[in-house]
């Protein structure tokens, strides 16, 4: 639902928030209808994804969302290739571990879109074609969370608080582990590592 959303703001960038009360209206029935991730047996068993968020995000509150005087935090790259990983665990323990070095959210949300983004441009070619559907869908919200979260920020109104500021990372990080079998044998690509990140960031 968030990619919906997403895509509105993104719309009325374009042709101008007076014609807000036309667009918004449109994502209404969706909103209304939509339904948790954490309704879905994938999420409940073999491994209760659901619950390591929530134990995650209590380790982050009261967390600052950003260090003060550190330099910038600039592992984009290697956290994402830890979002890419085969353990739900050690996946959320990077993210906490960015977080207590210094990453915004909207750091690891960049970090979170790139490794999304990984997963599409690494479908393997043994999976069925309707299953490029679900690295899409990650995708599009994991871009949704980084372009929000980018929106919140310029607007001075992002949390100071880690565990309120990642509320929609920490499922994204989840939803990227749950698709790891469409990289199964992941496809090669032309291009990898920092150089892709900043493109991503653009």
């Amino acid at each position: 639902m968030l990619d919906f959303i997403n895509k509105a703001f993104e719309c009325l960038d374009l042709i101008g928030w007076e014609h807000a009360a036309a667009v918004l209206p449109s994502v209404i029935g969706q909103l209304v209808s939509a339904q948790g991730a954490e309704e879905a047996t994938a999420w409940r068993h073999p491994i209760d994804l659901v619950t390591l968020c929530e134990e995650a995000a209590r380790e982050l509150q009261g967390l600052s969302t950003g260090v003060g005087g550190r330099a910038a935090w600039s592992e984009h790259a290697v956290l994402a290739e830890a979002l890419l990983g085969d353990e739900a665990s050690v996946i959320l323990k990077a993210l906490k571990a960015a977080v207590r070095a210094g990453a915004s959210p909207i750091d690891l949300s960049l970090s979170l879109a790139y490794a999304a983004a990984r997963r599409v441009a690494q479908f393997g070619m043994a999976n069925e074609h309707a299953d490029l559907e679900t690295a899409h869908h990650v995708f599009s919200y994991s871009n949704a969370v980084h372009q929000v979260l980018k929106r919140i920020a310029a607007g001075g109104a992002l949390p100071n608080d880690a565990a309120e500021a990642t509320r929609g990372i920490l499922p994204g990080a989840m939803a990227v582990y749950l698709s790891r079998y469409l990289n199964v044998p992941p496809a090669r690509l032309p291009v990898e590592g920092a150089q892709g990140i900043v493109a991503l960031a653009g």
